[in-house]
């Protein structure tokens, strides 16, 4: 066993030969240290020795499964340093390249491979992307909700009214001074999307089309002034014809 200090726990679960057993830890107890322990200890446990890989090792993450895959040939060699010449700590040094020291997600797919045919599916399957499946929940989503629309069944129309209230209270709980919302509809005070900001960009778009009417309104009387003016001099010339 290496030469560092177990605690009583940590023992336990390094040397625990039950069928099924449960090990909880927290962050920097030492979890990754003992199962590597443990794994040794059943290559070379004397009375019921395990081949690496007869072993099935799963982690969470690719990174997670090589370093365990990592301290796990660290400690075979320390150990055939200890012994050399021992064939048995040779062989399970290659017995370990072919160990099942992966992902959960990896092994599954191994397995699914090694058996499509009982399965129903082809070989070259492969594993969609996070776009590819968001494409799918979106499609499958819309079916159901037609589906369920088509039925008319009153505890879902109920549930979709209840969370379109919901969703409309959710709307109006933010409030951001209008000042400081820009074109996209977003403050910079706030991370709030304001819905309604296009409502209020139309009305301006009024207030300026209504400034432009004013405008046109005065060229028109200008206009109209510039005609009276004109018809003044006309009268003044048929006065002076008249003189």
């Amino acid at each position: 066993m290496a030469d560092m200090t177990w605690t009583a726990e940590q023992l336990a679960a390094i040397t625990a030969r039950n069928p099924g057993i449960l090990v909880s830890a927290g962050a920097g107890s030492g979890k990754t240290a003992v199962l590597t322990e443990r794994v040794v200890s059943r290559i070379f446990d004397a009375a019921d020795p395990v081949d690496a890989d007869r072993m099935l090792i799963v982690t969470f993450t690719r990174a997670a499964a090589e370093e365990m895959r990592q301290r796990i040939a660290a400690r075979l060699r320390a150990i055939q340093l200890e012994r050399p010449g021992d064939r048995a700590v040779a062989r399970q040094m290659i017995l370990l390249e072919q160990a099942d020291i992966s992902t959960v997600h990896a092994f599954c797919q191994r397995i699914v491979k090694e058996n499509f045919q009982l399965l129903d599916i082809q070989s070259g399957f492969r594993i969609a992307d996070e776009k590819e499946l968001e494409v799918w929940r979106t499609e499958v989503a819309g079916e159901i909700l037609e589906e369920e629309y088509a039925a008319g069944e009153e505890s879902f129309l109920s549930l979709v009214e209840l969370l379109s209230e919901e969703a409309e209270r959710s709307a109006n709980v933010c409030t951001v001074n209008l000042k400081d919302i820009g074109e996209d509809g977003y403050s910079e005070s706030a991370f709030c999307y304001m819905p309604y900001i296009s409502m209020e960009n139309e009305q301006k778009g009024e207030e300026r089309q209504g400034s432009g009417e004013g405008q046109e309104s005065s060229g028109q009387s200008g206009q109209s002034s510039g005609g009276g003016q004109g018809a003044s001099q006309g009268g003044k010339s048929a006065e002076g014809a008249q003189g």
